[in-house]
């Protein structure tokens, strides 16, 4: 995936074309289940840390944020969805709905409003580190 991206990278830069790229992370993001929920919860949540995601060209999160977002905080619908998310993040479980949460990066109004309430699809990320 490193070397596929690179090439994304040199594609953009050069303005050369990028449909066969476009295909490869289409099917890419379509079977991504590298990280979950629980695994941001980890970071954010249990251990504290700022959580760097790196998203994958072509995905809803690229075009949102360009290509990475600081995640400083998870938002939950409500408390017991919170406590579901200490539960499962403690069990091993692994779930890959989207999520929603505060970063300290520079955000237009739009994209503040897409991570709070849209939130991000964990198929959009393939990389993750605690800042």
């Amino acid at each position: 995936l490193d070397t596929k991206i690179i090439l994304w990278e040199i594609a953009v830069s050069e303005n050369l074309p990028k449909e066969e790229l476009k295909l490869f992370f289409k099917q890419y993001i379509s079977q991504n289940q590298a990280f979950s929920k629980e695994d941001i919860y980890r970071i954010v949540k249990q251990y504290n840390h700022a959580c760097g995601l790196k998203f994958i060209p072509t995905s809803k999160a690229y075009e949102m944020f360009g290509a990475s977002l600081t995640l400083t905080d998870m938002l939950f619908d409500s408390s017991k969805d919170e406590e579901i998310m200490l539960r499962t993040s403690l069990n091993g479980e692994r779930h890959y709905a989207p999520i929603k949460g505060v970063s300290t990066d520079e955000l237009t109004p739009e994209q503040k409003d897409y991570l709070q309430n849209t939130g991000i699809d964990m198929s959009n990320i393939y990389e993750i580190e605690s800042l």
